[in-house]
């Protein structure tokens, strides 16, 4: 049989495979496992992603925590020892399209459900923009206020009463004035009896509007 009548012969195989698995084993030992790092390492990495807003450092740990344990027990030593409940009435989430949104009531269930939240606390403010429930936009610079948000008051009210609640808060800053609203009845007498409880390390406390006017009869005048 001539040369040209001979079967080609194929090339075998293995060699090109041999080729691509060294190939991916060259890239496979080239990736870093992040969570192999040293501690110190893992920390400044995440340190570096940390949002600059305060209010979001909250979303970014929830995001972070569900990801994986390791993560998670970095991601909850930087939850912030400050509160300014105002912050989450129009806020600006990082991981979401959506531009602002009132995340005030999911803030706060997850502040009373999740312990861990509340235990390394030095501050909480609140004022008349975290309490209220605004209505429509009037212009870009001035809103129309309708009356309390009672789902904020409620769950205000729950935080504020459980004992050991904030076992860390040291100012406690509530003002609720406003020309044309009475009557919050954010802080009751029963209340007012259990804070020490609820925030035993309390050493600076602001209650502004915070009475109705029938708990301002009950209290007694003032001394």
């Amino acid at each position: 049989m001539s040369s040209l009548q001979q079967p080609t012969q194929k090339r075998p195989r293995c060699e090109c495979n041999n080729k691509v698995n060294s190939q991916n084993y060259n890239c496979n030992t080239s990736n870093i496992n992040l969570l192999s790092l040293p501690d110190e390492a893992l920390n400044n990495i995440i340190a570096y992603t940390m949002p600059q807003k305060e209010c979001q450092v909250w979303e970014w740990i929830g995001v972070l925590s569900q990801t994986c344990r390791t993560l998670r027990r970095f991601a909850k030593t930087y939850a912030p020892t400050r509160i300014v409940l105002k912050d989450f009435e129009s806020y600006f989430p990082i991981f979401s399209s959506t531009s602002i949104v009132d995340v005030r009531i999911g803030f706060l269930q997850s502040l009373r459900d999740c312990s861990w939240k509340r235990q390394h606390l030095k501050e909480f403010h609140v004022d008349p923009v975290a309490a209220l429930l605004w209505g429509e936009f009037i212009d870009r610079n001035r809103r129309l206020a309708n009356g309390i948000c009672n789902g904020t008051c409620t769950l205000l009210y729950s935080l504020l009463t459980t004992p050991s609640s904030f076992p860390e808060l040291e100012w406690l800053d509530i003002q609720l004035q406003d020309d044309n609203i009475e009557g919050y009845d954010l802080i009751t007498p029963d209340s007012l009896q259990l804070l020490p409880f609820a925030l035993p390390s309390l050493q600076k406390l602001c209650l502004c509007k915070c009475f109705s006017w029938e708990d301002k009869w009950r209290l007694g005048p003032p001394n």
